[in-house]
């Protein structure tokens, strides 16, 4: 797809940020900024010091602790204990009731006679099983730690704790699920805990979801210790409090100095307190027009339910939302990944989470919807839109304009099931989509192909695939796109056999088929579809491939491999020994792509360029920009006004407008890169290329695809998009990183 052909549909050349997902974290509210300024400038003493410069800071110290304690239901401030977030709270809590039965049985004679039980609800933030584990661990206290088992809902099983509350000396339960946002019983909890059973439990809540969106009463509740947060509502990272009941066991965690009443040694982060007591202070009055009500939440809610209701008819929500917080909406789309919501949401301006991915590339089932037993297709996909009383409502309603780009983007890339392109998006995608190979995925992440003629109106196209799983998904999108004449090839060795199009030939094999598309009376480049690599030692064996390919270069494609980096080949077959060799890179395309001042040995090949590095290029380099998202992400995100809007300085921009003829910006994604490689291998022609992507990884594995198998210098936007939108800050970010790249 050229830049020309793109739809402009839903298309904001002013686009706006809109964050939604405070769930992770929040925007630092203005109050806070304010507060924690005067506590760096005006009451910058230290708390701990006996002049009146440290009593200043003092004062404002214990104003922070009150609005705290009055927060959450606190009887007395001495219960508030700051920290530096819920991890560290949690830590406390469980290091002190660990020590306190250690230390009980000890004095009791009864020294590793006896194990208690540790209880938790398996839909916990992770911080609480691994606190339990390591500090049991490190303590070689004498219990089991056991996992509560929960409902389709997220429910804790009370009738699991029950049965077993009178051995258990730690109850870990959340008030709010940080996923799902669904409200555990925190009630009927207490009620248990007042049984006779329950009397020697003490319990542990997670509050940190809960605060600002719920009411707390944790004395009248019955809770032992608390954990929050400041991050998650609108205070800085770094500042949080632990509530520990009057009476209850408390060990420090950290000694030294003896602050905070010598429950938590350290000078106190007061910028941080007095930031996060504002924002307690500003909710505790509940002023006018500074935070959502929880009504204003309702509505927002609302809103939000039925944007996405209307972009996505598959759409099935993970929990009950009756049982939730009106701020966190957790949901999956039957067809359509978590990876590609994602990437929608974000070209779209939209800040959600998804499922995360692990270095294989495949994504990760979410272990909380995985302990509700959802079917795995909602776990693996689920999205979190989460958002706080700080948000406003014109941000809700520009996230629901914001939402619908990004459904009518997909629509028109027709990735969503149920829900056909118009008809002119139909007749955009043909054009766009191009004649050639393409790579297709499945929600569930199965690779296949599609070969697509000149005319594929008139002309058969080709579905290959490795199996017959998520074929009707895959068909589908294709009959969406207008290729309803999709002929389909199995690469399953165990698949009936089946009668071949003219031009292809089967190869069969222990470990898979592999199919040739090829024509001996053709210029084009041959293509290998491939169950595994290990089919090729078949395709070697074979006299008759052998006499097709001699001497042509063949564009071999892998279904099993886990990234496209490793799942292409150009090999060339010769008559007179029968095999393949894979193209490897040669040293002229080893190359890096310094600074115009910068000298590098040839040894040092370095494929991704920082944005100050691109900027230096456009003074002297002619070279191809490659936009490798997908036409969801493109249409909503134009890399080419992008880059000439954001290069930095009125100066750059005027070199860009000045060498346009220097830099060529085409559009060709992850899912075209097959054909750009068998383009390149048949134009035999060398030249540069930076592909950008949204995070900088797909285009990274596109780069490397490029410099692998064609004579191209080929590099990565280190960052990718996100790096070029990144606002200015005095803390330069950091040259390079032995880390791996977050996946894309």
């Amino acid at each position: 797809m050229t830049l020309s052909d793109r739809s402009t549909s839903g298309h904001r050349k002013h686009q706006r940020t809109v964050y939604l997902d405070c769930n992770a974290t929040t925007l630092t509210h203005p109050l806070a900024l304010k507060a924690a300024r005067e506590a760096m400038e005006l009451c910058y003493g230290n708390p701990s010091s006996t002049h009146i410069t440290g009593l200043h800071a003092k004062s404002f110290l214990e104003s922070a602790r009150d609005a705290a304690m009055t927060s959450v239901g606190a009887t007395s401030s001495e219960e508030i204990i700051f920290n530096s977030g819920a991890t560290e709270g949690i830590q406390s809590a469980v290091f002190s009731v660990l020590h306190h039965l250690i230390q009980t049985e000890r004095d009791k004679g009864n020294s590793g006679q006896r194990r208690f039980r540790m209880l938790y609800g398996s839909t916990e933030h992770k911080a609480v099983p691994a606190s339990l584990q390591h500090w049991a661990q490190i303590l070689n206290a004498p219990v089991s730690i056991e996992a509560i088992p929960v409902d389709a809902q997220g429910l804790l099983d009370l009738d699991f704790i029950s049965a077993r509350l009178h051995e258990t000396a730690l109850l870990c339960t959340m008030a709010v699920n940080n996923e799902t946002g669904v409200i555990q019983p925190l009630n009927p909890l207490a009620e248990l805990l007042k049984t006779h059973a329950g009397r020697g439990c003490l319990w542990f809540v997670d509050g940190v979801q809960a605060l600002g969106k719920m009411q707390l009463q944790l004395h009248s509740l019955g809770a032992h210790y608390a954990c929050f947060s400041g991050h998650k509502l609108h205070a800085p990272k770094g500042i949080g409090f632990l509530y520990v009941r009057t009476g209850v066991p408390y060990t420090p965690l950290i000694v030294g100095g003896g602050q905070e009443r010598g429950m938590r040694s350290g000078t106190e982060n007061l910028p941080g307190a007095a930031a996060f007591g504002k924002i307690l202070q500003a909710l505790n009055e509940e002023k006018p027009g500074v935070f959502l009500k929880h009504s204003e939440l309702v509505d927002c809610q609302t809103k939000l339910i039925q944007t996405l209701r209307g972009c996505f008819p598959t759409l099935v929500w993970n929990v009950d939302l009756n049982l939730c917080v009106p701020t966190t909406l957790n949901f999956s789309v039957e067809g359509v990944s978590s990876r590609e919501l994602m990437n929608a949401f974000d070209a779209a301006g939209v800040r959600v989470s998804g499922g995360s991915a692990c270095s294989s590339g495949k994504v990760s089932e979410s272990h909380v919807l995985k302990a509700m037993h959802l079917h795995s297709w909602r776990a693996q996909n689920a999205i979190r839109l989460s958002f706080g009383p700080g948000n406003s409502v014109e941000e809700i309603d520009e996230a629901c304009e914001a939402i619908k780009s990004a459904g009518e983007a997909l629509r028109a890339s027709c990735m969503i099931p149920n829900l056909p392109a118009r008809a002119e998006q139909a007749l955009q995608n043909i054009q766009n989509m191009g004649p050639g190979i393409s790579e297709l995925r499945s929600s569930q992440g199965t690779r296949a192909w599609l070969i697509s003629p000149e005319n594929p109106q008139t002309t058969d196209s080709y579905l290959i695939a490795d199996c017959d799983k998520a074929l009707i998904e895959l068909q589908n999108k294709l009959a969406c796109r207008g290729l309803q004449r999709s002929k389909v090839l199995v690469l399953d060795h165990s698949a009936h056999s089946q009668p071949l199009p003219d031009g292809w030939l089967a190869i069969k094999s222990e470990s898979g088929q592999a199919l040739l598309f090829a024509d001996s009376n053709s210029t084009k480049t041959p293509l290998l579809f491939c169950a595994s690599r290990s089919c090729l030692d078949a395709v070697r064996r074979t006299a008759e491939v052998n006499s097709l390919l001699h001497s042509r270069t063949t564009l071999a494609c892998f279904a099993d491999e886990a990234t496209p980096l490793s799942a292409y080949e150009l090999l060339t077959f010769a008559l007179n020994e029968p095999g393949a060799t894979a193209g490897t890179p040669s040293s002229e395309r080893a190359t890096s792509l310094p600074a115009p001042t910068q000298q590098q040995s040839s040894s040092e090949v370095r494929i991704e360029c920082t944005r100050e590095e691109l900027m230096a290029q456009l003074r002297h380099k002619k070279f191809l920009v490659l936009d490798v998202r997908e036409p969801f992400e493109s249409a909503t995100s134009h890399l080419d006004e992008i880059l000439i809007e954001l290069l930095s300085s009125k100066t750059t921009r005027k070199i860009a407008e000045k060498r346009k003829s220097h830099v060529d910006f085409d559009v060709v994604p992850l899912s075209r890169l097959p054909q750009f490689l068998v383009e390149c291998s048949e134009k035999k022609a060398a030249f540069d290329i930076l592909c950008v992507c949204r995070s900088g990884q797909r285009s990274l594995q596109a780069a490397e695809l490029l410099r692998r198998l064609t004579p191209c210098k080929a590099f990565s936007l280190k960052g990718g998009l996100a790096a070029l939108l990144a606002p200015a800050v005095s803390l330069a970010p950091r040259k390079n990183s032995a880390h791996p790249h977050v996946e894309d």
